[in-house]
């Protein structure tokens, strides 16, 4: 019996580059059994460009049309409610591949009686040209699912769901959480420590744009898609990486609240990180783009949150208006401590 592949790809304004993402599927040397594409009420052409690439890739196609802008979370969960196939890819719609992810990703996890294979990422500018690759080289054919959650843990892996071929059972009916960024971290560790093994494809066959003219702009709406490129800022909580990579990396899973300052990002989520982020040269607030940070963990150490407290912080502006965040319960994980299986 053949093993099926679906795909789910969520569109939402990127009506420039949908087409040669359609293409690049179309083009594969093994062809998805099913494509899904997830309409997310983006307001302008993105559809029809896709499925006008679609037709001339001679790709066939279903669609699905969101009540709604809900945003990247909910359109690969609403993609994914709609296969059945034995495995699943999610694939970004701005982004390309080579033309053998598929087949690559496909015999890596079987010969290996993997639950997911992953492959290395490229960084690529708007005309194609590669500009870094995101992971080192891999030296093994497969490493163990534990293996993969403390590589992640330490941003020595990237938590992108595009570059990772799934099992279908290994992801649930709705695994990425709605209404947050970083929405692949919590889903990808939580996979990982549920994978027994994982399959490594060393060539970086998933070709990631960067955008550099999206980010600001699109914190407005519902994707967490943006802020591909900038400096680094390493405030409290485990160090913000959001701008050096769109996701994974850096986060204080399951610490304790951190108290943050409203009215940076718009809706008053997450404001300036405090005395730590001067500290470590990163400019006012910690983050190297003011206002723009959307990491939730980003926020004054609790040791400097208890110390201010007791005496009085006298600094503080009275317009800000102090909020306690505490972290999404389920990102609270242990890795166990294991040898590379």
């Amino acid at each position: 019996m053949s093993v099926t592949i679906g795909v789910v790809v969520p569109v939402y304004r990127v009506e420039r580059y949908v087409a040669g993402c359609i293409a690049s599927i179309g083009a594969q040397t093994l062809a998805p059994d099913r494509v899904i594409l997830v309409d997310d009420r983006g307001g302008d052409a993105s559809m029809q460009r896709a499925l006008a690439a679609a037709k001339a890739a001679g790709l066939p196609v279903e669609t699905l049309t969101q009540p709604e802008n809900r945003g990247l979370s909910a359109a690969r969960n609403a993609g994914l409610a709609r296969l059945d196939t034995d495995l699943v890819w999610f694939c970004d719609s701005d982004d390309t591949v080579e033309p053998e992810f598929l087949q690559a990703m496909r015999d890596a996890l079987l010969a290996a009686d993997a639950q997911l294979a992953m492959c290395r990422t490229a960084r690529v500018d708007e005309a194609g040209a590669t500009l870094s690759i995101d992971e080192d080289a891999f030296d093994r054919a497969t490493m163990s699912g534990a293996e993969l959650a403390r590589r992640l843990l330490l941003s020595e892996a990237r938590g992108y769901a595009c570059n990772k071929l799934f099992r279908r059972e290994l992801l649930g009916d709705a695994p990425f959480p709605e209404g947050h960024v970083y929405e692949d971290v919590a889903p990808m560790l939580r996979i990982a420590l549920a994978t027994e093994r994982v399959a490594l494809v060393d060539a970086p066959l998933y070709r990631y744009l960067i955008n550099e003219n999206v980010h600001l702009p699109m914190l407005r709406s519902a994707h967490p898609r943006p802020l591909r490129s900038g400096r680094p800022c390493r405030a409290a909580a485990g160090g913000c990486r959001r701008l050096r990579g769109r996701r994974g990396g850096g986060l204080a899973l399951g610490a304790p609240p951190l108290p943050l300052r409203r009215g940076d990002l718009p809706g008053g989520q997450h404001g300036a990180a405090g005395q730590a982020g001067r500290r470590q040269g990163t400019g006012r607030g910690g983050c190297r783009i003011r206002g723009a940070c959307p990491d939730p963990m980003v926020g004054t150490p609790p040791a400097v949150a208890r110390r201010r407290a007791s005496a009085g912080d006298r600094r503080r502006r009275p317009d800000r208006q102090s909020v306690a965040v505490r972290p999404d319960p389920a990102l609270a994980l242990t890795v166990p401590d294991t040898p590379d299986g």
